[in-house]
């Protein structure tokens, strides 16, 4: 028995191309929202780390953070204009945002623990999830088995 798969059919550099150019129209907000992030996380990180608790405010506000970023990314990727406000939006989902980012961090940070390489392997499976989770405005377990799926079926 035959066994048909249908590959995609990449052209890298039409793709690169193309995120290249999505990249220079909504540099303000793609760029810009990279920075919001990494100085939120850092000044949460630098407070909850002299309060004795480790990196605790990026974990708590990373999830809504992607979240909202992800939903920037998919509104600029599909031809629309985002707004820099939109990088806030995964706030009104805070719990899912929340605990899909507690649950990846720990499974990240087992393999790890482990060894390098399978917490690379988890970051990589659970890479698809916020974008799930915005797209299809799902919960955070079935965007994490979405995103484990498609990583690992391609």
């Amino acid at each position: 028995m035959a066994h048909s798969s249908a590959q995609p059919n990449f052209d890298i550099g039409a793709l690169i191309q193309k995120s290249w150019q999505i990249v220079q129209k909504n540099a303000a907000v793609l760029i810009g929202g990279i920075l919001v992030i990494a100085i939120v996380q850092s000044i949460l990180s630098s407070i909850t780390v002299k309060l004795g608790l480790y990196n605790a405010g990026s974990l708590i506000v990373g999830g809504p953070l992607y979240l909202g970023y992800c939903g920037v990314v998919l509104r600029a990727a599909r031809g629309g204009s985002p707004e820099f406000p939109e990088l806030f939006e995964g706030f009104q989902r805070f719990l899912p945002a929340f605990v899909a980012n507690l649950i990846i961090t720990i499974l990240i940070g087992i393999g790890t623990v482990l060894c390098v390489l399978p917490g690379l392997f988890v970051g990589m499976i659970y890479c698809l999830t916020y974008f799930y989770m915005f797209d299809r405005k799902s919960d955070f377990w079935p965007s994490m088995e979405s995103s484990r799926q498609t990583i690992m079926n391609a």
